[in-house]
């Protein structure tokens, strides 16, 4: 009983452990925000707005840098308020963790957790829609390069570091 219990939690910590690297690609401060309309790097080395970043590239009419500036402020606050609950949600898990919670205690709060990381990427899709209208047609497929490059960059570097593109390293 006592082995089956300690082989659930093991399992259960290396579960949160992926999942909270997860959770780490969403900005947890308000700085996230500015870097990301910067275009560049959040004051604890995070990125901030992973597919905004580098619209500023597009050669942007004035009009269209005012729409766009107006929609990342119309969702600035959402995904503050996002970011908020997530923090707190995940130091509770944390909380309960380490505590005597039971399994569907900690079930329940894990799940709290990925539906706010699925409400915060829904939040940022909705504004990227919202951009995405104000770009013309190659605009778009220019935006659509520089993130196809981002992502073609980012699996370069897990090969690099000795991870593959399923994640695994080779053993």
């Amino acid at each position: 009983m006592l082995l089956r219990r300690l082989s659930a939690l093991a399992v259960l910590t290396i579960a949160l452990g992926g999942a909270g690297a997860a959770y780490a690609a969403v900005p947890d401060s308000p700085n996230a925000i500015v870097a990301q309309r910067q275009g560049g790097r959040e004051g604890r080395g995070r990125r901030g707005g992973g597919e905004l970043r580098g619209i500023e590239r597009l050669n942007l009419s004035s009009e269209q840098r005012e729409e766009i500036e107006a929609i990342r402020n119309q969702y600035q606050e959402e995904t503050q308020d996002l970011r908020q609950e997530m923090r707190d949600a995940k130091q509770q898990l944390q909380q309960l963790m380490s505590s005597n919670a039971s399994d569907g205690e900690l079930r329940s709060q894990h799940n709290r957790v990925i539906d706010l990381h699925q409400e915060m990427a829904q939040t940022r899709f909705e504004q990227m829609l919202e951009i995405r209208s104000v770009l013309t047609p190659e605009q778009r497929e220019q935006w659509a390069e520089q993130m196809q490059q981002r992502r073609q960059g980012g699996r370069r570097n897990r090969r690099r570091n000795g991870r593959g593109d399923n994640g695994d390293n080779g053993n």
